[in-house]
């Protein structure tokens, strides 16, 4: 048995945290799932990188002589790393929980004026020594970090506190010491707070106005073009503009001597966060909503960086460990992770460039090679602009399949959409199924079907049938109907047409699944949970296998003569040449469970991926089985729940998106990495073990010893993994 290992990784969503301009106004550096990153503005190039997990990093702070990066995680730990190097240093700070981290104190020093949540969860302001962990604390806000706003001004002179809950605004001056009491007009409740260099305090709302405060003479001064919530907020370094943004992806100048307002509108993304810098050259740091960072010249508001990380779509995503603590812990634990975190995940043969999912209606292209975005498509038509009040109830369309042809010349897709509501076909699902074209890097479309299947029949699987004179897509709806689409001759640009059908079924199920053999002379369709195979030309019915399913069927795919079927409950090898099952296991596959199973048709290889608790933590364990076999092969465990898994045309690896949104390079290595406890820890984590939440706290002793040959003979007999457990169990004791 051997262990993988993963060779390559890239991407990650960009956390909640903004980025950092240097003093020459140059470089900037952004904070990554996978570490920091230095690009230079000059030539829009990341120019260095410190690796370091960032995924969870809410502040990114650099110290004034720009040596240091300091790190503040959503935990409240402190690191810090050099700018030249990958030497990370976790600080002290006690028992205490860091918010922000503000100015130094003194240069020579790590004491930083600093936000605390204390103890009982409140907000604090003090002075905090990173190097012992010693606190001095010198304001107590009274506001609780589940409703407390907190801003920074630019030059860090002022810092003020507010509350989504209350009209109340405090302001302190970080020079004199000095705390000010405020009160907004307080019309609607607080989404944002934001405070200048000179002590103006401006306070968002959930209605969209803004109230800009003046202290000194005791003014309120309200601002109104927003229609949704305030959601960045940020005055410029002179105090003559205040920024704004929020759902509407416009960027708002309010220039506040004149009452003039500028716009900048038409932005990628919802507008989450904004920054400025202290430098000569005053830039903009826009955060979107979408994963993107764009960097914007202040002079001409033209952008100097633009850059995203992977903006997967997940169903679902994993809670953070606090929060699975407090939903877990007065109730029975199951070891299987039976959420759906997947996503959507397909890899372009020839370029094997990275499609994923980046909304309903888009794709987004990751250049796995250079870790960076290459493109998005928009595969349907949608406003380019944000929506706001009744606008929210129009529904983008949804591509739910994006599939590739082996050489990666054709797309296909597949997307549905509702009617607008309030108009008398509202309840109508329009569908189109289009194929498009690769050539000279970018998409085109060259044929849209719309209704491929009849007036609202939604589509659940395609797959495409060697053909050695034409291109031929099967597709399959929920209603058990197949459909076989072939191109037509080059003179009409590669369009596509109908060929054959199968009628539908007399029910309807989403459960549905089709696959073609290698040599594109079988096709084998899964309807709820009953498996038929069929003649690839002509569509018909040869032959219904025995009920090997059990369950809802989510994947069905060739391994050589072995169909493999991925069911709610099994993962089933059937053999079809001997009509027999050559084994199967138990598993709790999610309701989009096909996207972690891939098979690599050059090594004949199965390889699943299994999301598991341990402790209150979401982890998987990736295995690859031979279809004549349930011993795994090779072995990997992730810290972190797998999105998805395919196979990279050609290369003989994996690639998988965990849910940070990195993707990961899988490949087998030589190196025998302790086998017995990799097999102990598969067999524990398929195994649905129920067990209580003290059982959870306890600690395994990873020095057992455990003889590997002994356990390959527990697979010579039997099917269940709940009988495998128990011997194993009984050979381990």
């Amino acid at each position: 048995m051997k262990s993988w290992t993963v060779t390559g990784a890239c991407g990650g969503r960009y956390p909640a945290a903004d980025p950092v301009f240097f003093k020459d106004g140059q470089r900037v550096g952004v904070a990554t799932a996978l570490g920091v990153k230095i690009y230079q503005l000059s030539t829009k190039q990341m120019i260095a990188k410190i690796n370091t997990d960032c995924s969870t990093c809410t502040q990114l702070l650099l110290d004034s002589e720009e040596e240091y990066f300091y790190i503040v995680h959503s935990s409240g730990d402190v690191e810090r790393v050099r700018v030249n190097d990958n030497n990370v240093e976790k600080l002290e700070h006690g028992n205490l929980k860091v918010h922000t981290l503000l100015n130094q104190v003194l240069e020579s020093t790590i004491s930083f004026m600093a936000i605390i949540v204390n103890i009982q969860g409140f907000l604090e302001l003090g002075v905090l020594d990173l190097a012992t962990g010693e606190y001095k604390s010198v304001l107590e806000t009274g506001m609780h970090l589940d409703t407390g706003l907190t801003a920074v001004s630019g030059s860090g002179k002022f810092v003020s506190f507010g509350s989504t809950k209350s009209s109340k605004v405090e302001l302190y001056n970080l020079e004199q010491q000095k705390s000010i009491k405020l009160k907004s007009a307080g019309r609607s409740s607080a989404s944002r707070l934001a405070v200048s260099d000179s002590g103006l305090v401006a306070v968002g709302t959930a209605s969209g106005v803004i109230d800009v405060i003046y202290p000194e003479k005791g003014w309120i001064r309200s601002l109104k073009w927003h229609l949704e919530p305030i959601q960045a907020l940020r005055f410029t370094l002179n105090d003559e503009y205040l920024l704004s943004g929020g759902h509407e992806r416009v960027l708002v100048f309010w220039q506040l001597s004149t009452n003039e307002q500028q716009f900048l509108p038409r932005l990628q993304g919802e507008i989450t966060s904004i920054c400025t810098s202290t430098g000569a050259n005053s830039l903009y740091g826009i955060t979107l909503a979408n994963a993107q960072l764009v960097v914007l010249s202040a002079v001409d508001l033209l952008s100097r960086l633009n850059i995203a990380g992977t903006r997967a779509e997940y169903v679902k995503l994993p809670p953070e460990p606090q929060v699975a603590r407090r939903k877990r812990r007065k109730r029975v634990l199951d070891a299987w992770a039976n959420s759906d975190y997947t996503t959507s995940l397909e890899v372009q043969p020839g370029t094997r460039n990275v499609f994923l999912r980046a909304s309903s209606s888009q794709t987004q292209v990751y250049n796995l090679s250079r870790d960076e975005q290459e493109q998005i498509i928009n595969l349907a038509p949608t406003l380019d602009t944000g929506k706001v009040r009744r606008e929210l109830e129009i529904e983008d369309p949804d591509v739910s399949l994006l599939k590739f042809t082996p050489d990666g010349e054709y797309m296909v897709t597949f997307d549905s959409s509702k009617t607008p509501p309030g108009l008398l076909s509202s309840n109508d699902l329009n569908t189109n199924l289009k194929f498009w074209t690769h050539a000279d890097g970018k998409w085109t479309l060259n044929t849209r079907i719309e209704s491929p299947h009849g007036s609202g029949v939604v589509i659940r699987d395609i797959c495409f049938v060697k053909n050695d004179d034409r291109i031929s897509v099967v597709t399959a709806a929920t209603d058990g109907s197949l459909k076989l689409w072939e191109s037509l001759d080059e003179s009409v640009n590669g369009s596509f047409a109908l060929k054959r059908t199968l009628p539908s079924f007399a029910t309807n199920s989403k459960a549905t699944s089709i696959t073609a053999s290698t040599d594109g002379s079988v096709l084998a369709l899964g309807h709820e949970s009953n498996i038929y195979l069929l003649n690839a030309s002509t569509l018909r019915i040869a032959h219904q296998l025995p009920n090997i399913a059990g369950s809802s069927i989510r994947s069905l795919r060739f391994c050589g003569p072995n169909l493999v079927a991925l069911t709610k409950t099994r993962l089933v090898v059937f053999d079809l040449v001997s009509m027999s099952e050559r084994w199967s296991i138990m598993v709790k596959s999610p309701h989009h469970g096909g996207r972690l199973l891939s098979i690599d048709e050059t090594k004949n290889a199965i390889v699943f991926a299994v999301n598991f608790w341990e402790g209150y933590r979401v982890k998987s364990i990736i295995l690859q089985f031979n279809p004549d076999t349930s011993v795994p092969e090779e072995i990997y465990i992730h810290p972190y729940a797998v999105g998805a898994i395919t196979s990279i045309p050609g290369s003989g690896s994996f690639c998988f998106i965990d849910a940070r949104g990195v993707l990961n390079t899988l490949a087998g290595s030589v190196l025998q990495a302790q086998p017995q406890m990799s097999l102990t820890a598969t067999l524990s984590t398929l195994y649905a073990q129920q067990t209580e939440d003290d059982l959870m706290e306890m600690e395994v002793d990873g020095k057992q010893s455990l003889d590997v040959n002994a356990v390959s003979k527990v697979f010579e007999t039997g099917t269940s993994l709940d009988d495998l457990f128990e011997k194993v169990l009984k050979l381990v004791s």
